[in-house]
């Protein structure tokens, strides 16, 4: 019934994405295409919270649905919506997480099992165990990332906001890493006013590698500003400044018949 109602799922899903076209994704997708040891900590929590509903009388059953239906439907929706679109690397990500889940429930409802008695150590115990030690490998890679790029994020940030190394006012507007390049290459997103020089990355490269221990290559994607203001028409003016640039012109006006008749005379 598992398999098959992951196949239903899956499949409406793709079919979804295929009709509606989406291109690009918000983060409640994206957010399930990079899963972590994180994930699985909350899987295997979600995971004994249902078993321990299922043996402990008084608690209703939903509560055991609802947390694993959480778990599973939006990953697997994911899913099918990166599918749709042929983003498999993304597809990977929901799908590990998907997996993640499921494994991490089914580990920790058996160990509530036995160790409520309901259930004794089986070959399906030791396979859980097994695949969710795999799981450790890709999922602990993906958290040691999650925590360079913080620490990406933390130094860019001190650079831009305190003027250092650049010597200009440049707003960071977002951070993106590259793993698959060696070294990983680093996108910035940033807003200027002014033009951002070679030597100016080159600064910024060299104290971020500095500071992390490691090398990386900055790419910057200037977002760049131009202040534009409304011209200041004579109407729009307060109402003392177009008197006085009345004035002006009558005493000009003035001034140049004065000057007209001077030169009229014999």
């Amino acid at each position: 019934s598992l398999s098959a109602a992951t196949v239903v799922a899956l499949l409406l899903s793709i079919f979804l994405g295929r009709i509606t076209g989406f291109q690009y994704f918000g983060s409640e997708v994206l957010a399930r295409t990079e899963p972590t040891l994180i994930d699985l900590g909350i899987a295997v929590v979600a995971g004994g919270l249902s078993g321990f509903s299922k043996v402990r009388q008084g608690i209703n059953d939903a509560v055991a649905g609802t947390a694993i239906a959480v778990a599973l439907m939006p990953p697997l929706c994911a899913v099918g919506l990166t599918l749709s679109q042929g983003i498999w690397s993304q597809s990977y990500g929901a799908f590990l997480l998907y997996f993640t889940n499921l494994l991490g429930i089914t580990l920790a409802c058996m160990i509530v099992f036995i160790v409520t008695g309901y259930s004794r150590v089986n070959l399906a115990f030791g396979w859980a165990i097994i695949l969710t030690g795999i799981l450790f490998f890709p999922l602990g890679l993906s958290l040691i990332r999650l925590i360079i790029q913080g620490q990406v994020e933390y130094n860019l940030t001190r650079i831009f906001t305190r003027n250092t190394l650049t010597g200009q006012r440049v707003e960071l507007l977002d951070t993106d890493m590259i793993w698959t390049k060696q070294p990983a290459s680093v996108y910035l997103k940033v807003r200027s006013e002014e033009p951002i020089t070679p030597k100016q990355v080159r600064l910024v490269q060299e104290f971020l590698m500095e500071r992390m221990g490691r090398e990386f290559e900055l790419i910057v994607l200037l977002d760049s500003v131009t202040e534009v203001r409304a011209e200041k028409l004579l109407e729009d003016l307060p109402e003392a400044d177009n008197k006085s640039m009345k004035k002006q012109d009558i005493n000009s006006e003035m001034k140049t018949i004065h000057l007209g008749k001077k030169k009229l005379l014999p």
